[in-house]
């Protein structure tokens, strides 16, 4: 095993799990009992860029937990252990709902229309966040740190007001699940995350999938 950190190559004094372990359910959190937490897929790290970003994790299991697109196994978690830790401790939410909108949202299963609340979280913090999941799974596939920089894309989130903005995302999303159609996604938990990682023309790409459809992608971009 590389005995340096995955992200900085400084040396490592601890594993890393890729995503954090705090998005992977305990049986008692589950909404079929399962334990989640089986299998789980870890690199090595230093103190910085592990035990230091407790708070990030707990930030993006709040963001995963309330995504539109998250599946049963994320809203199950948001009743159990999101509730119980905003119980205790209300302001950690406070953050999170410094920007919300009312908003008119298609069911496309059932074809109706709801209102809802839209909530803006941090972008810059969760690119932060994404960009060391990235990273460590860059540092899985190839065994060495990646040296350049990670350009993000949260298809998750859409603008409030750049109607024109979620227009390209959504066509360059649609380029992505044609390009990856036939690409292996990987993970023990595909409830909760899987990968895929693709390598082409001296590129490397990276998608991240959270709870079912809550899609992140990440390019490893030189320089």
């Amino acid at each position: 095993m590389n005995d340096y950190c995955y992200y900085c190559g400084q040396p490592a004094t601890s594993n890393e799990h890729v995503p954090p372990k705090t998005i992977f359910p305990k049986p008692k959190d589950s909404p079929d009992g399962r334990d989640y937490r089986q299998n789980l897929l870890t690199v090595r790290s230093c103190d910085i860029h592990n035990t230091e970003k407790s708070k990030e994790d707990e930030y993006l299991l709040y963001v995963l937990a309330m995504s539109l697109p998250a599946n049963d196994v994320a809203r199950s978690q948001f009743l159990t252990k999101v509730r119980r830790a905003i119980e205790r401790r209300p302001r950690l939410i406070e953050r999170l709902l410094l920007k919300t909108e009312e908003v008119i949202v298609h069911d496309t299963v059932s074809n109706e229309w709801h209102k809802t609340l839209a909530i803006q979280p941090e972008k810059h913090r969760l690119v932060a966040i994404f960009t060391c999941i990235a990273k460590a799974l860059y540092f899985y596939e190839k065994r060495c740190v990646w040296p350049g920089k990670v350009s993000v894309l949260i298809e998750f989130m859409l603008s409030f007001h750049d109607l024109s903005q979620n227009e390209r995302q959504r066509l360059l999303e649609q380029q992505l699940n044609s390009a990856l159609s036939n690409v292996p996604h990987k993970g023990e938990n595909p409830d909760v995350f899987s990968y895929q990682f693709v390598e082409a023309d001296g590129k490397s790409f990276v998608r991240l999938y959270f709870y079912g459809n809550s899609r992140v992608s990440a390019v490893y971009v030189d320089g």
